[in-house]
């Protein structure tokens, strides 16, 4: 895995949540030292922050497009950036998820990582399984109960219903 984030804390943290003995992390500060360390030695997926200090996460890409290395490199853009429409479509053509920082954005980039870097939930640490059970399986309040719905407009109906579908 190649965690690539200037902020030294936030590298830490995801090195931390993802790492384990069955991952081999390379953790980099600046686009160029990911540019070296992709030269260097293969690896199975990418950690992208958008804002680096000495290129955007986009140039990177971009770079990595030119050489020929993304075609075969599994990339998460894992930023805080609020991104625009534009910017994000530019993103999806380039990057496999796009994942923007929040609440829950660790358990969804602990869950992204160990697709990518095909690791079996049942042989990582039982935090973490923790962490990816919790993300897959419905809210335990709502799970097994009945809700009734009542509107006189039907698209709120149908709103409700299929944000509530997933707890069924």
């Amino acid at each position: 895995l190649l965690v690539v984030e200037d902020d030294d804390r936030e590298r830490a943290s995801i090195v931390e949540l993802i790492g384990n003995h069955d991952v081999h992390t390379t953790a980099v500060a600046t686009g160029q030292e990911a540019l070296d360390a992709l030269a260097r030695e293969p690896f199975d997926c990418m950690v992208l922050d958008l804002g680096l200090t000495d290129m955007s996460g986009v140039d990177l890409l971009e770079q990595l497009r030119e050489r020929g290395t993304l075609a075969t490199l599994p990339v998460i853009v894992y930023t805080g950036k609020d991104l625009s429409k534009r910017d994000e479509t530019e993103l999806r053509r380039m990057a496999d998820t796009i994942i923007i920082k929040d609440v829950k954005s660790p358990d969804r980039l602990l869950d992204e990582t160990a697709l990518f870097l095909h690791r079996v939930q049942e042989s990582l640490p039982p935090a973490k399984r923790q962490i990816l059970e919790r993300l897959h399986h419905a809210d335990p309040i709502l799970e097994g109960k009945k809700i009734l719905i009542i509107d006189d407009d039907i698209r709120n109906i149908f709103a409700l219903t299929s944000v509530l579908e997933q707890y069924r």
